[in-house]
């Protein structure tokens, strides 16, 4: 043995000094070479089975945590039982934010805030049925149940971002992700998981319905890029194996748009995506889908002007995107519950097509929009199915006022407070 040593020994000292060399690169990048291994193992493409045993390790952690067992098998049953909890700690991260700094000692919730803001029982808001001997309900401190929770509702959402990776057009694991990132404190996390779906969505109608024809696919390439995702749109709305899946990439959607805070982090993206529902339900004739698509049109009109505030280019967008919602030619067909609503709307998008004429410093063209304003005020004060607008009412004949000062008619201006006014 010593022998066999000793005559290849400049061979183990060369195996030796390679080691002594390596290891301590090899253990420093550790992680990144493990992570390397998986990429080159783990299949390429969606895979549905393995995105499904990553959520359902996540839920696992979940129910064992909280339940106490395993989780349902019923997806929409296993949500409810999980939800008083989640919903419990993405309460206490949205306490503590709007909480901002204060004082330790007002910190914590008050001692009535506890009794019916921070308990899982049941307390009845009549004061009468309130008066009682009976034990109060066991409340829990925010800050404490929300460390005591937090290590497997992160661990949680480990397994499900691990999940999203193999998701392709299935909704699960974004849902989830979904779910549990505001009681991790973490709503970023839900923005990324529905961007990633819907992207994803679209990638695989692209590659699995679109690419499988050759003529389809010619036509296709040469589209441009709204043209080709209408015809994305089109085949995820018509083709019969996609019906599933085009409900749930709307929900995500909806989700997205109206559920986060999307238009807040990244406006000019949340203004693209809208591109998606409008292309769905912009050219239908029912009047409750064009009363989405309307507000819809509100919704992205808004933000591509708070854009405008900084790039003018946009305010033409957000134009165009108001005139849209102010346009109901068939407001007669629709239920007389609806119409006061429908026409606060239809001032408001007015309102905001003056608004981008004075920040465009257009003040003869505001001052016009503004008058003919003047008739439909109606509709907003009180005097119409009593649907009473105070602040649209106020931004009204504040950007009255200052537009008339702009064009120098100081008097007309001071005079609104005598006759415009309610």
């Amino acid at each position: 043995m010593w022998k066999i040593i000793k005559d290849n020994s400049i061979y183990w000292l060369t195996v030796l000094g390679i080691w002594a060399i390596c290891f301590p690169i090899i253990f420093i990048h550790k992680d990144d070479l493990y992570s390397w291994v998986v990429r080159k193992a783990s299949p390429k493409s969606p895979n549905s089975k393995i995105m499904k045993d990553f959520v359902y390790k996540g839920d696992k952690i979940l129910a064992n945590h909280f339940l106490d067992s395993k989780p349902d098998k019923d997806n929409q049953k296993f949500l409810e039982s999980i939800f008083p909890y989640i919903e419990k700690m993405k309460t206490v991260c949205a306490y503590y934010r709007n909480l901002g700094y204060k004082d330790e000692i007002f910190a914590n919730p008050t001692w009535i805030s506890k009794q019916y803001d921070w308990s899982f029982e049941f307390r009845s808001q009549n004061f009468e049925e309130n008066l009682s001997r009976e034990k109060l309900p066991t409340a829990i401190e925010p800050a404490s149940y929300w460390k005591k929770n937090i290590e497997p509702v992160v661990n949680a959402l480990s397994y499900y971002k691990k999940g999203m990776h193999y998701s392709g057009a299935n909704f699960l694991a974004a849902q989830r992700i979904h779910f549990v990132a505001g009681a991790a404190c973490k709503p970023e996390e839900s923005i990324i998981a529905l961007t990633t779906y819907i992207y994803n969505t679209e990638k695989y109608i692209e590659d699995t319905i679109i690419q499988e024809d050759k003529s389809r696919n010619l036509i296709y390439k040469n589209l441009d890029s709204l043209s080709q995702l209408k015809m994305i749109l089109y085949f995820l709305k018509t083709h019969p194996s996609l019906h599933e899946v085009f409900h749930e990439y709307q929900r995500a959607i909806t989700v997205l748009i109206y559920d986060t805070n999307f238009t807040r982090v990244s406006p000019l993206e949340a203004a693209e995506l809208i591109n998606r529902p409008l292309a769905l339900i912009e050219t239908s004739s029912d009047i409750g889908q064009i009363k989405n698509a309307k507000k819809m049109r509100m919704l992205r009109g808004k933000i591509l002007f708070e854009e405008g505030k900084k790039e003018k280019i946009h305010f033409s967008g957000a134009l165009l995107d108001f005139e849209a919602a102010s346009e109901y030619p068939n407001l007669s067909k629709y239920p007389n519950n609806e119409i006061p609503e429908i026409k606060s709307n239809i001032f408001e998008a007015k309102l905001y097509i003056a608004k981008c004429h004075y920040q465009l410093k257009q003040y003869r063209e505001t001052l016009t929009v503004l008058n003919h304003l003047l008739n439909d005020v109606r509709s907003i004060d009180g005097r119409e199915g009593k649907r009473v607008e105070l602040g649209l009412l106020k931004e009204f004949h504040e950007l009255r006022r200052e537009t008339l000062m702009k064009l120098g008619r100081v008097k007309e201006a001071d005079e609104l407070y005598e006759t415009d006014l309610p």
